[in-house]
């Protein structure tokens, strides 16, 4: 494990605020993005493509602690691929980035507003008014 990987609590506190101001039931229809994380069925399934099986089902995303523990594991996942394409460890913008837009949308200019967000709520988090990286 490495040391990015003990950000992700902290992110995940910051995103839920960002994507659902921390409402368990939220859902979008326009995106089909649901939950306090709005995830989207593409992540499910990209996850139970991960794990070769089925793990999660849809309902999951509505589960607070699932929904976690699916944004764990996606981060963990494509912030560790990030690291080998890179050299770099992902740093908490490549990793909302990539929540926001996919695998690779650390590399997306349309996934800037959508870290500009994040950041703030992390900042709000911190109590401080550091600069987030």
């Amino acid at each position: 494990m490495t040391n990015w990987v003990l950000l992700l609590p902290l992110l995940c506190k910051a995103i839920t605020q960002v994507e659902s101001g921390g409402r368990w039931w939220a859902y979008n229809a326009a995106e089909g993005a649901a939950g306090p994380l709005q995830i989207r069925m593409i992540v499910v399934e990209d996850l139970n493509r991960i794990h070769g099986h089925r793990v999660y089902y849809g309902w999951h995303r509505f589960v607070p602690s699932i929904a976690r523990r699916m944004f764990y594991e996606y981060l963990t996942y494509y912030g560790a691929h990030y690291h080998r394409i890179t050299g770099k460890p992902p740093t908490l913008q490549v990793l909302a980035r990539i929540w926001n837009g996919g695998p690779n949308g650390w590399k997306r200019e349309a996934t800037l507003k959508y870290w500009e967000k994040a950041k703030k709520q992390l900042k709000k988090l911190e109590g401080s008014q550091k600069e987030v990286k």
